[in-house]
């Protein structure tokens, strides 16, 4: 399976290209009304439809172009680019790329509908910061002086 960073860098390199055939296209389009200019009976320097449309596509292909630089660039700054499992290569700090694969991280986050979670184990100090609700906050008080 490809990296992220291989999969933008892919789609960069896919983009640069479409933008380059687009540019193409649009400049053989404008040399093609240039060419239709004259025969349409406008004379070389009046501003008819065909030289209009002509300039018309030269703009777009000075787009398309410069599209595909940035794609051109954006796709060597992905293949120069780090993943994820690099950076342990630079300082293995334990630092997990995605998420945390430490099992005393974990935290159920009840949904509706769901049971709540079983009462975790907790000095009898904590056990108000660690209730779930206020009736086993109020068993947890009450066994505590009684």
């Amino acid at each position: 399976m490809a990296t992220a960073r291989e999969h933008l860098a892919e789609g960069h390199e896919k983009s640069k290209t479409h933008h380059l055939e687009m540019e193409k296209h649009h400049r053989e389009m404008a040399k093609l009304h240039h060419a239709l200019h004259k025969p349409s009976g406008m004379a070389a320097d009046q501003d008819g439809p065909h030289a209009q449309l002509a300039m018309h596509h030269y703009d777009i292909a000075d787009l398309h172009k410069a599209k595909a630089a940035y794609h051109a660039g954006a796709a060597e700054a992905c293949a120069k680019g780090m993943d994820s499992g690099d950076l342990n290569k630079l300082a293995p700090i334990g630092i997990s790329g995605v998420t945390p694969n430490n099992p005393n991280r974990v935290t159920p986050v009840p949904r509706f509908g769901q049971p709540v979670p079983a009462k975790m184990n907790v000095d009898p100090q904590f056990e108000k910061m660690f209730a779930v609700d206020d009736a086993e906050e109020e068993r947890s008080v009450t066994k505590s002086i009684g």
